[in-house]
């Protein structure tokens, strides 16, 4: 029934997805944001963490209920067949609810979601190199001293180029240097807002993800633990 109802939207699926894989790892790399790891983790137990628990009782507990069905009543038969059918008919919408997942995948624009996160990455990054906060420095200079370098850099040039020293020049120059440094100092702010408001959604994502992983473990667990309980106990009752 899986292979039946998800095979198909799960190869449209990484068709979709493969192509692109490279770009979004490249991508997440260059990203402050702190949670990746874990967040894959979480998936990967999540996914791994039910088949553990019931092969492990498959293993402690067999055999379970019982070993025939000429030792099976009539009445016992009735009741195996109707809770098979409740589990498949709860699994059946757990299928569902991960093919329409998958679809919903093979349907987003990608080439258009590629574009949309290169224009704000690219940003983020003419920003951060404006402002010089990928750039390491050992010796943290003060706003005046940076202001001071820039006002001579450019009364420097203007007086090499004039070939006279003119006050009303210097002034000038230190206006400008004033104003580089604070469009430099207000990118690295808006960079700064940009980075903290990243890890901020990242971190509400990750929180939603984590509780509804959690949701979805003991739901997976519970479904595979089902049977055998079922299987355990109908031959102590009946």
């Amino acid at each position: 029934m899986r292979v039946f109802f998800l095979i198909i939207p799960f190869r449209a699926a990484i068709k979709k997805l493969a192509p692109h894989s490279g770009w979004a790892i490249k991508q997440l790399r260059t990203l402050p944001v702190k949670g990746f790891t874990i967040l894959a983790i979480n998936e990967t137990l999540a996914f791994a963490i039910p088949a553990l628990i019931i092969f492990t009782l498959r293993l402690l507990a067999d055999p379970v209920g019982w070993q025939t069905w000429e030792q099976v009543p009539s009445f016992g038969i009735l009741l195996l067949i109707l809770t098979a059918i409740v589990w498949l008919i709860l699994d059946f919408f757990r299928i569902i609810r991960v093919r329409r997942m998958l679809k919903a995948v093979s349907r987003y624009d990608i080439d258009k979601l590629k574009k949309a996160a290169n224009v704000g990455l690219g940003a983020r990054s003419w920003l951060r190199k404006f402002s010089r906060k990928d750039k390491k420095e050992t010796n943290e200079e003060r706003p005046v001293e940076r202001v001071g370098k820039r006002s001579l850099k450019v009364w420097g040039s203007r007086a090499l180029l004039a070939r006279k020293l003119n006050p009303g020049a210097l002034l000038t120059s230190v206006a400008v240097g004033a104003a580089i440094e604070a469009a430099r100092a207000g990118a690295g702010k808006l960079s700064e807002i940009v980075d903290d408001k990243m890890q901020e959604e990242f971190d509400k994502i990750a929180k939603t993800n984590t509780k509804t992983l959690f949701i979805l473990l003991l739901r997976d667990i519970a479904m595979g633990v089902f049977p055998i309980l079922v299987l355990a106990i109908l031959p102590n009752i009946l």
